[in-house]
């Protein structure tokens, strides 16, 4: 098996690349409709990316408003598609070009930013876990929010989705939410370089990806290493 390095696609909280965007508790450069006054319930669910289904093909991408003090970058933060995707640079996407890139589509989009607008995309990414495999793969029952966690079992694996899920609620209401269920080994089916992982939702992406665009000068990006050390193979 080959290992494979992977990082989770954070965006940057760097006030001197993404502008200073703090508003009560929206702290992203893309917050808002240009016509916020049409804004209903309706609206704010179609766009809010709640689930981890793809982004409809059908909806108005030409209204989205960055926060006055926002500057564009190659990753944008938004409160919008929080499950589903984000938006990015045309120099993004033709990057992933030369990628292997897991359940994904891009759309085109529409950013107004200072009364000028941009054409972006939006890349649109799927949970899935039909790249894992979950028997070959190793999880552990640890301590949750706490500096230094007790590990309670360790080498523990499942053979379907179902049954992780199962496994996790149980955990979750025996210790009354004191212990969680994590990844300590992730066994791929296959090379990717980018997928958002269906075990926790989290955009990752390969090592030699991370050094592209880090190379290419692209911004908005921070990168982070998962703090329990999961590692990822090829199997």
């Amino acid at each position: 098996m080959k290992k494979i390095n992977f990082y989770k696609l954070n965006y940057s909280i760097d006030l001197n690349v993404v502008g200073k965007i703090y508003r009560k508790e929206l702290n992203y450069q893309i917050q808002e409709f240009v016509d916020a006054e049409n804004t209903d319930e309706e609206r704010f669910n179609l766009y809010g990316g709640g689930d981890s289904s793809h982004i409809s093909n059908e909806l108005d991408m030409t209204k989205f408003k960055t926060h006055n003090n926002a500057i564009m970058t190659d990753l944008m933060s938004s409160s919008f598609f929080r499950k589903q995707g984000c938006f990015v640079s045309d120099r993004f996407v033709e990057l992933l070009e030369k990628f292997n890139i897991e359940e994904s589509k891009v759309l085109d989009c529409v950013i107004t930013n200072k009364e000028k607008t941009y054409n972006y995309k939006i890349l649109s990414v799927v949970a899935t876990a039909e790249n894992i495999n979950l028997e070959k793969s190793i999880f552990r029952i640890i301590e949750d929010l706490v500096s230094n966690p007790e590990i309670k079992e360790t080498g523990v694996k499942f053979n379907s989705l179902e049954g992780l899920a199962d496994k996790t609620r149980e955990v979750y209401f025996e210790t009354d939410g004191e212990f969680k269920i994590e990844p300590i080994t992730v066994i791929l089916n296959k090379e990717t370089d980018l997928f958002q992982s269906e075990l926790d939702y989290k955009i990752l992406i390969s090592e030699r990806l991370k050094n592209k665009i880090e190379e290419s000068g692209l911004t908005g990006f921070d990168f982070e290493r998962s703090e329990v050390k999961t590692e990822f193979y090829e199997d």
